[in-house]
């Protein structure tokens, strides 16, 4: 996949979260000692800056989140495909430099 074609496919990725959703249940005792599970709720995780945030959301907006968190894992590996290429890009271009050019770099 050449860089063009990565750039087009982060386009169709957008928009894009990162993190992950998921589903949460509560299990609590009642009055009776009987357990209880309360739930669904909807939670939205993510790391930002190695901290780990995470609120609830509406029910309505767990297929739209949960679709976006999925397009975030899809653009992280484009973003990997890009540097794999710079860095190719990289390795290629000191092998093309002329042996004066090398000579230098000691």
């Amino acid at each position: 996949m050449n860089l063009s074609e990565i750039f087009h496919e982060i386009m169709a990725s957008l928009p894009a979260r990162r993190g992950s959703v998921h589903e949460q249940f509560i299990k609590r005792l009642n009055s009776r000692g009987e357990e209880v599970v309360n739930g669904p709720y909807y939670v939205y995780t993510c790391s930002i800056n190695g901290k780990t945030q995470s609120e609830r959301i509406n029910k309505k907006d767990y297929p739209r989140i949960k679709e976006e968190c999925e397009r975030g894992r899809k653009l992280a590996d484009l973003m990997n495909r890009i540097w794999a290429l710079a860095e190719s890009e990289a390795k290629d271009s000191k092998k093309k430099r002329t042996g004066a050019d090398r000579r230098s770099d000691r």
